[in-house]
This record gives structure tokens, C-alpha cells and sequence, in this order.
């Protein structure tokens, strides 16, 4: 009996030194969580204050190189990678507040890119169809930002960007069935779009300071690399093989892109996506990385931020395409 009573007294004094160091170890924990949120949200507001200085600065410009305007979208894109990291650790209140703060932001400068943007006169050009046949002028009728913002799938703000860009610069619009070829040798120094295209296969071998893409269905596209930003919006059953310093990817489903990014591409209410690296350039487009201003060892194609995920896990809306289903027949040559 004496026996039986000492063991347990045994037992209890070690179940409470176990509760004890479990204890100590789960407040140990605590501690080092409360810190990384004490110095995340120091880097937060740092970073924020950064920022909002470089937009004070724009709104004081009436034009702007758009390389600052795309350095500022990189900021803002990595304030948006560390708050996603930190999003499983933070109270909910500072998750929000945090994140109406960078939405803020992209929709400040997504203000001033389209104030600062120089306006050139809308023309489209006559493409030849690889084989002899031209490619149709496209309709003298533009998109007007009323027509696109009532697009039931994409946010008012969103579809007024892709339209005033629409309106203003050259590309290939309302094709079906074409092989569209932007010949190389063209002028490097403004933008250019492709908008409503069905089941076309489209080469762009010439750069531009930016690309956008809107109402792709069935398409397969080529591109050389750009030398800003990639803005995709509401299409599906894409391939893309595409290079920027920024892509960002909004309303689209199903789609395979193939790509050289040097900051994370970003998604927006997208689904079904899969990311592969950018195909390799042939000789005749050997420089075309360095011209835009890309490194060909810094290339984050398989690290996506999902702004409709912020969460620590992985994205279901997007995953690594395999490489058996990788398709090697992305060629640069018509």
C-alpha cells in the first residue's frame, strides 16, 4: 500500500514539472510570435510610409519614366508577400486593416499610371497571316471604359485601366481563327494590347514597354520579353509564354503560363492555373532578357501570391504545371 501511495505521489510530481515545461514552452511561443508580429508590423508601416512618398511624388508629375511607376508596383507587390506570410499569425483586425492599406495603395497607382500615361493616337496596324493571307483591320469601333466596366466579371476599377490602355495603344483586337504575327524590328518604346481574340495563335517578336491582354479565349502566345509589366485579365484556355518584371493576372481560368518574372506574378480571382519557366530564346532573340532588363538566373515563375488566398498553405487556385505535360513546342518562329 505504502508502495502504491509513492508511486503516485511520483506520478503526479511528474505530470506537473510535464505541465510545467509545457507550460513555459507554449509561453516561449507566444513570446517569439508576439515579436515577429511586433517587428512585422514596424517593417509594415516602414514600408507603407515608403510608398505612399512615392506616390506623393507622382502626384506632383505630369510625366514619368514608367520604370518608377513599375518599381513602385514591385513595392507594393512584396508588401503583399510579407503580409500573406504573416497572415496565419496576425489578429484578424490587423489582417484587415493591413490589407485595405495595400489595396489602397495599388488603387493609387493604378490612378496615377493611367493620369501619368502619355495618349497616343489609336491605330492598329495590318498583320500578315503566316502563310500569305492579311490579317483583318480590325473594327474602327473602340471599347469605351462604360462598355468594359460592365463586364459582370471584373471590378469597375480594374476594367477602366484595361480599357483606357485599350483605346490608346496598338496590338491585334477581335480575331478568330488567325495566326497573328507582331513582326520583330518594331518600335520598342510604348505599349501594346490584345483583346477579344478566339482560338488565334499570336507571335509578338518585338518588345514593349508593357503588354496587355484582355478577353483571350483558346489562344496560344508567344511573346519576346517586355520590359514592364504583363496585365492579363478574363481569359481562359490560354498558353502563355510571356517575360516582364511584373505579371499580373486577373479574372482568368484554365490557363498555362510560361514564365520569366523577376517579382512574384501575381492572381486575382483566377482559378485553374498552372506556371511553368519561360521557354528558351533562340539566337535571334538571345538578348532580349538583358534588353529588358531581366536576369536570366532571377526568375520567380513558381512563386505566385494569390491575393484571394492569404494564407500560409498553398494556393488551390494555381500549382506547378508537370513537366511531362509541359509543352516543348512554344516556338519564337512563325
Amino acid at each position: 500500500m505504502a508502495n502504491e501511495d509513492a508511486r503516485a505521489r511520483m506520478e503526479e510530481r511528474m505530470a506537473a514539472r510535464e505541465a510545467d515545461r509545457k507550460e513555459k514552452l507554449a509561453g516561449k511561443e507566444e513570446d517569439g510570435q508576439t515579436e515577429q508580429r511586433k517587428q512585422f508590423e514596424k517593417e509594415f508601416a516602414t514600408q507603407l510610409r515608403e510608398i505612399t512618398d512615392m506616390c506623393d511624388g507622382f502626384s506632383a508629375l505630369s510625366s514619368i519614366d514608367t520604370s518608377q511607376l513599375d518599381q513602385c508596383g514591385e513595392k507594393i507587390e512584396a508588401l503583399h508577400g510579407s503580409l500573406a506570410k504573416m497572415a496565419v499569425f496576425l489578429p484578424a483586425a490587423t489582417l484587415r486593416s493591413c490589407t485595405v492599406a495595400v489595396t489602397e495603395l495599388e488603387q493609387r497607382l493604378r490612378a496615377e499610371r493611367e493620369r501619368l500615361m502619355p495618349k497616343k493616337k489609336f491605330a492598329f496596324k495590318n498583320r500578315n497571316k503566316v502563310g500569305a493571307t492579311a490579317v483583318p483591320t480590325p473594327s474602327k469601333e473602340q471599347p469605351t471604359i462604360s462598355s468594359v466596366s460592365n463586364a459582370d466579371s471584373i471590378s469597375a476599377k480594374h476594367a477602366d485601366g484595361f480599357a483606357a490602355v485599350l483605346a490608346t495603344c496598338p496590338g491585334f483586337r477581335d480575331a478568330q481563327d488567325q495566326q497573328l504575327v507582331r513582326p520583330a524590328g518594331e518600335d520598342a518604346s510604348g505599349d501594346y494590347a490584345l483583346s477579344g481574340l478566339r482560338r488565334c495563335r499570336i507571335w509578338l517578336l518585338s518588345a514593349s514597354t508593357a503588354l496587355w491582354i484582355r478577353d483571350l479565349q483558346d489562344c496560344v502566345l508567344t511573346a519576346v520579353p517586355v520590359a514592364g509589366a504583363i496585365y492579363i485579365s478574363e481569359c481562359k484556355n490560354c498558353v502563355f509564354a510571356i517575360a516582364g518584371r511584373q505579371i499580373r493576372i486577373h479574372t482568368s481560368t484554365a490557363c498555362d503560363a510560361y514564365v520569366h518574372v523577376s517579382s512574384h506574378p501575381i492572381l486575382e480571382h483566377c482559378r485553374e492555373f498552372r506556371f511553368a519557366p519561360y521557354p528558351a530564346l533562340p539566337p535571334a532573340h538571345a538578348g532580349a532578357l538583358a534588353a529588358a532588363g531581366l536576369k536570366p538566373e532571377h526568375n520567380m515563375w513558381d512563386q505566385a501570391n494569390d491575393f484571394d488566398w492569404l494564407k500560409a498553405q498553398q494556393s488551390p487556385h494555381w500549382c506547378i504545371l508537370p513537366e511531362a505535360e509541359r509543352n516543348p513546342q512554344l516556338s519564337f518562329a512563325p
